[in-house]
Order: structure tokens, then sequence, then C-alpha cells
């Protein structure tokens, strides 16, 4: 195993290394600088990282940005790919929620009044669900990955980075059209259409639709449907209009529906327990029991050993819903630009899950979640050619979020046939011998809550840059934060207040789900209110060494948003504060481009989750977040473009990363921590202090080479290797039992692309994860010790048909 110290010593050796490499060829550039202008190799990727556009090469900040070619060439549909190509960043879900990491930074803790360590921004305006971070990618211009607390100009939520989706808007000009038809695995059918047309010579509009239909890639071989199957039609409509120079206006209604069957929940499918050789869980348990059934499900010979395959009776549905419409407006003035960001969402997503994790009917579960945003952001910039370039100010919103969870256990466990009640109404019935389960032999249980936060959230920021010289360029950057959050819980019941069942249930079975059929009152001392607020700062520096070369510091805070539980508890907020010195570089007239980057982030009130029993209640597990530790990362990163011919193109990124707890504790889910009670040891704590931190390998490497071939009047076809490799890594908070982690992989794409001579057509053959890799993207302990887990998409393969007017 490499220590810390060794690490540590990796990650400089790397910097000096590239330090010296960079010295060496720097040399060679100054000769150049003079053909290097003429942008005969790689072309300008242009990023609004800094809330104004600019070159990738001119911005002092660890980017990663990729334009409609490269969205094309890396495959990326959504964000599960993201982290292929993006040093420092891995990617993990459970259910709908996207569970991004960022330089050792992790989104685990998603659930309930929780959120992203990276704020995710479409067309400028911040989503603040995890859940609203993987939907679909369609009609995009281009995605930036932004390293390091975001802060300043960003705000709330950006306390690790930040994702900006920017999709493409209306323009003027020319009539424009393009159909892409895919059909991959697992029988996947898309289509993606736009048509752009202009109305006048001042406004167009645009029209972007897009289907997938799919059946899914988790095999059930219980009674109930596959997992992961979609469903979806999306559609973006927006306008453009530019009445004057000095003038423009961009509106966009997006809407997104995605049905079809969740990969989970909590997880997708259950994994085996660490057990001693008495086969009592333990958390340091050498031993795996493959066998591991939940509560209700005993003697059902559900076994854990087979990824994305499992045996459920629950059709596992899922419907997740957004509109949203964003209105910006721009102005140039004399001496500063202007712009407006305004904002409507409506988000919903409603989940089904077989509670038991087994072939055994009658344990259901079911998350509900709603979201109702009004943003509105306005700032002012210079525009003038004096030494100084600023820009200033204030953003406001408005979030009615909610969000319960609910399960449904029947009385009793084994299918007989159907029975109807005294209101006429026929059920299942279930019949044998009762279930032998923690919770109480064969018992009903109707348990649901509903948690709603009001959030108004405030900012005001600023963020300078000055240039002292013709080189160097001085940075400084603040932003005061407030947010004010109310809460209530309400508790539902599936009886009348006489006793009785409320329509559509029965202790046989329930037609529907619970946040539709049943009373829901506000409980009694469970309200809690709270008020945050932060200043976060930037300060920092570029200097140019010649046209083609940059070096950058900078040094920045960022914060994750305090929240409310269920139970009117209240955690505070998690603050980020980090160091940074990188170098950007263009070599070789052009053509190669090195960007990388050392970095130390120290990250505080870290926060964990912990299961609590409700008055005593010891069949429902509440979960609850609380303020746990901290934990300091040193990394170093790289990345590497490079067009040595115009029919070569060579990728390349390097992530080397020490990420360690520097105090942390978490309640241990199972019942011995080396062979003593849990409840013995630390108070139920395990002690993570000096462990690594998951969903943070100590090195990712990814290499990619493609090379065009001419084939005259017929055309070009080009072939695509993508490579990539990551060490071991932890998925669970709960570090130290052994069937959460992670071993090192490796991932290979393959892509052939054929391209008419016109460019209008174009024909693409892929196979992703070619090893058929199975990755754990997650993993989490439940009530009774039940490991869960899910996996990243297995091996994908099919054809793509392009056709642009």
């Amino acid at each position: 195993m490499v220590t810390s110290t060794s690490k540590k010593s990796q990650v400089c050796a790397a910097v000096l290394t590239a330090l010296l490499a960079q010295q060496a060829v720097a040399q060679e550039s100054d000769e150049q600088a003079g053909e290097s202008n003429k942008q005969t190799g790689l072309e300008v990727i242009e990023v609004t990282a800094q809330k104004r556009v600019q070159s990738l090469q001119d911005v002092g900040i660890s980017v990663t940005a990729l334009n409609a070619d490269a969205i094309q060439r890396y495959g990326i549909d959504d964000i599960s790919r993201i982290e292929l190509i993006t040093p420092g960043v891995a990617f993990g879900f459970i259910g709908s929620d996207a569970k991004i990491a960022i330089r050792g930074a992790n989104s685990n803790n998603t659930f309930a009044d929780n959120a992203s360590i990276a704020g995710f921004f479409a067309d400028g305006v911040y989503r603040p669900r995890a859940s609203q971070q993987s939907q679909a990618y369609f009609d995009v211009a281009r995605i930036e990955v932004l390293k390091g607390p975001q802060g300043t100009l960003y705000g709330r939520n950006t306390f690790a980075g930040a994702v900006n989706l920017t999709t493409n808007r209306a323009t003027l000009g020319d009539f424009d059209m393009g159909v892409k038809l895919g059909f991959e695995r697992f029988n996947r059918r898309s289509t993606e259409t736009f048509i752009n047309q202009p109305i006048t010579d001042d406004l167009a509009i645009r029209v972007a639709v897009q289907t997938v239909r799919s059946d899914g890639y988790i095999k059930n071989v219980g009674p109930a449907g596959d997992l992961g199957q979609d469903d979806s039609f999306n559609y973006r409509l927006s306008s453009y209009w530019q009445p004057s120079a000095t003038f423009d206006a961009t509106v966009r209604f997006t809407s997104i529906k995605q049905k079809g069957t969740t990969p989970g929940i909590f997880s997708a499918e259950g994994l085996p327990a660490p057990v001693n050789q008495d086969g009592v869980t333990d958390v340091r348990g050498q031993i795996l029991d493959f066998g591991n059934p939940a509560p209700g499900s005993a003697g059902t010979n559900a076994r854990f050993d087979t990824p994305n395959e499992v045996s459920y009776d629950t059709e596992n549905k899922r419907d997740n819903q957004e509109d949203n419409l964003t209105v910006e407006l721009n102005w140039d003035l004399d001496s500063v630009t202007v712009k407006s960001v305004s904002s409507y969402t409506d988000f919903s997503s409603a989940l089904d899950f077989d509670g038991d994790f087994s072939p055994t009917p009658g344990y259901a579960y079911f998350w509900d979640e709603a979201v109702e945003s009004v943003t509105q952001e306005l700032q002012i910039s210079s525009n003038n050619d004096s030494n100084l370039f600023w820009t200033a100010g204030a953003y406001y919103s408005k979030d009615q979020i909610g969000f319960g969870f609910s399960q449904f256990r029947t009385q009793t466990n084994a299918p007989f046939g159907t029975v109807t009640d005294s209101q006429g109404r026929e059920f299942t019935l279930f019949n044998g011998t009762e279930s032998i389960d923690p919770f109480g032999a064969g018992s009903f249980s109707d348990y649901t809550d509903f948690q709603e936060i009001d959030v108004t959230t405030l900012g005001l920021f600023f963020q300078g840059e000055y240039s002292i010289s013709d080189a160097l360029t001085l940075i400084a950057g603040i932003r005061y934060n407030e947010e004010e959050k109310d809460t209530t819980t309400s508790f539902g019941t599936s009886k009348a207040s006489d006793g009785s069942f409320l329509p559509g249930v029965s202790k046989f079975g329930i037609n529907g789900r619970p946040i539709d059929l049943y009373n829901y009152t506000v409980a009694d001392g469970r309200a809690g209110s709270e008020t945050f607020d932060i200043v976060t700062w930037k300060i920092g520096f570029n200097y140019d060494l010649n046209d083609n070369s940059m070096i950058y510091g900078s040094g920045s805070t960022g914060f994750l948003s305090g929240g409310l539980n269920s139970n009117g508890s209240s955690f505070d907020q998690q603050e980020s504060e980090a160091w940074e010195v990188g170098m950007k570089n263009r070599f070789l007239d052009n053509s190669l481009q090195l960007n990388f980057a050392f970095y130390m982030n120290e990250f505080s009130n870290l926060v964990t989750q912990r299961l609590t029993f409700p008055e005593g209640n010891t069949s429902t597990a509440v979960t609850v977040s609380e303020n746990a530790g901290a934990s300091d990362v040193l990394g170093f990163e790289a990345e590497v473009n490079w067009v040595p011919t115009e029919y070569w193109f060579i990728n390349a990124g390097l992530s080397l990363m020490d990420a360690e707890y520097d105090s942390f504790g978490v309640t241990n889910p199972f019942q011995l921590n080396d062979g003593l009670l849990s409840s013995d040891v630390n108070n139920g704590l395990l002690l993570l202090d000096g462990a690594t931190t998951p969903w943070s390998p100590d090195m990712t490497l990814s290499l990619g080479a493609g090379h065009e071939f001419n084939l005259g009047d017929k055309g070009t076809i080009t072939p695509y290797l993508q490579f990539y490799y990551s060490a071991e890594y932890d998925t669970d908070d709960v570090s130290i039992y052994a069937s959460q982690l992670q071993d090192s992989y490796t991932k290979t794409d393959l892509r052939v692309t054929w391209l008419s001579l016109d460019e209008t057509l174009s024909l693409e053959l892929f196979a992703e994860n070619i090893e058929d890799e199975e990755v754990l993207a997650r993993t989490n302990v439940g009530g009774n010790n039940l490991v869960q887990g899910s996996y990243l998409h297995p091996r994908n393969y099919g054809v793509k048909l392009r056709y642009h007017f």
C-alpha cells in the first residue's frame, strides 16, 4: 500500500517534472510566437467560466471544456461519462441522484436537505437538487467543468466546483436543421432533431426534440420488469432577438420527461455483508455473506453476488419531470455591460422500489421529490479599455422544496389469491408462513413522512482584475451569501379517524402511492428555521510568460449550504478553502496544448448521515445529517491536447491525489466492530481519522487517439480509441468494510466515424467499456445491516446516424 508520505512525494515529483518540461518547451515556443498566432492547429475554445466569454487558455482556473465536437467524440449523453475525460472528477449515483466528486470532495450526502458539492448550472441557472443533474443532454453547445471552489461568482453549493451546461440558442442568418438517430445495446433507440428558423433579420427561433426508449440494463429475474428502462420525451423551444447592436434577448423553454424504471432509490441491488466466523455482521469481518436477504425476505434464496442482476417483484417505476423557462437579456452601454438572467423551474421526481430486495411480495419503498424555483441574477461588467476589468452583481432565488420517503409492507408475504375487503375492493392475498424479520413477523407497516423546506437565497458579489503590466494581472473577489430556511414535516397515515383504511389501501396491498392516497398532518415539534450567512472570497494572479504560456495562482473559498433535518434539528454549512498554482500552454505552432495545476484543499464541517429511530420505533429508521469532521487534499492534474498532423489528434489526462480525513466519524451500521458490540466502541462511532476520502483514487489516467483517413469523394473515416484507468477507491463514508471497495480498473472505448464529403451525413459505430468492467457507483448500509449498492453502466455498443442540412 502506498503511504501518505510517498503519495505526496509522487505528487510533488510530478509537479517538478512538469515545470522543467514547460521551461524547456517554452524556449521553443518563444521562437515560434509569431507563427503560433496563425491558429492553424488547435481551435480556440471559448468558455464563460468567469461570467464572460474568454478563451479557455486565458482563464486562470482549472476548467475542462467540451464543445459540440468533443461531446460527440467522447460519447457524452449525460453527466455519467464526464469522469472519463476530466482529471480529478469521479461519478457515482443512487436512483436519480448524481453523486459527483471533485478533488477529494464527494456528494455522498444528497438525501433530504443536502446538495451536491458541485453546482449544476444550465444556461446560467442553478438547479438545487442532485436528481436534476442526471438529466439527459440534448442540443448542447458546450460543457464546462470548473474545479475548485467557485464561491465568488457562483455562490452556494459550489463547494468543490461547478458544471456549466450551455445549450444551443437560436441564430440569425440561414435556416439550419439536423437529425440524429441512435440504436444501442439494451434495445436503446434515440432520436434528436433540431430546426433553426430565422423569422426576420433580427429574430430567430429554434426547436430541439429528443426521444429515448430502452430496455433495462439491470436484469430482473423476478416477476417485475428490468431496472434502468428509459422512456423519455424532451424538447426545448428558444428564440433570439437582436433589435440593435447593443441589445439582445434569449428565451428558452425546456421540458424534460423521463419515465421508465429506476435503478434504485438508495441503491439498485443488495451487496454481500461482512461477517465474522459466527456469521454476525462485523465492520471488519473478513467473510462476505452473499445470501444476505433484507427483512421480510428470509428463505427466498436471494443472493447478492451478480452485479446488474436482481430478483424483484415490485415494478420499480420512475417519473421525473422538469419544466424550465429562462430569459436572458444583454445590454451593451457606453462603459458597462448589463446581463439579466431570470428563470422559473418546476421539477418533480417519483420513484418506486422493491423494499426487501427480493421476489417476496408485499414490501415497497417510495420516494417523492418536488422543487419549484424562481431565480433572478443581475450582472454589471465593465467594457472599457482600462487596466481594470470588474464584474458586480446580485442574485436572488426562492425555492419551495418537498421530499418524502414512504414504505409499505403487507401483513403476510406469500402469494395465495385474492380477497375482497369490507368496501368491496379486491386485493392480492399472501399466504404461507409469515416471514421472520426483526420488525415483527409479517407485520403491517405504512410509515411515511414528507418534509417541506422554503429557501430564500441572496447573494451580492464583486470580482475585479487589474493589469499591473502587459504580463501581470491581479484578481480579487468577494461575495456575501445569505440563506433563510424554514421547514415542516408531515406524517402520513393510511387510515381514517375511525380506524378504517383510506380508499386504495388495505393491509393486503396498496393501489397507488402513499403521497397520493394517505392523509398527512404536520408533526408537532418537527418544525425548524435557520439563517445561514457567509462571506466567500478569491485572490489570484495571471502572468503571461509569452503569447502562448501563462502561469496562474489563486486562493478561493466556497461552501455547501447548511440544512434542516426532518426532526427540526439543523447542521452547519460545510466550508472549503483551496489554493492552486497552474500553467496553461500552447506549443509547436499551436498544435500542442498542455495545461496542468497543483492544488491544496481544506474541507471543514463535513456532514455525515446517521440513522435514528423516532419515538423508539425500531421498525423505521429516519436519516439525519450532522457535521462530523474535516479533510485535507493535495493533488496534481494535467491535460494534454495534441494535433501532430492535419489528420492526427491525441488527448491525455492525469490526476494524482492524496485525500485524507483530518478527523471524521460515522455511525457503525453493523452489529460488531472487530468482534465487539458496536455501541461499546467509541459510542458506536467509527473514527476515520487519516483514512482516504471516498471517490478519491490516488491516480487516474486517460489516453485517447484518433486518425482521419481521407477516402476522396467518399468522405473520411476516423477511428478513435479512448482508454481510462482508475486506481482503487472507497464508495461509502463507512470505508472499512470490504464489499464497498472498488478495485482498480480500466475502461476502453472505440469509435469509428464515417463523414460524407460535404459533411452533411455521418455514421458512427462504437463500443464503450469494452472490458465490461463492473464498477461500483456508490455503496451504503441500510437498516438491519443490509449492504446496498449500484454499478455504473456495463458494456455498451451501437450505431449513430447523423444528418446535418
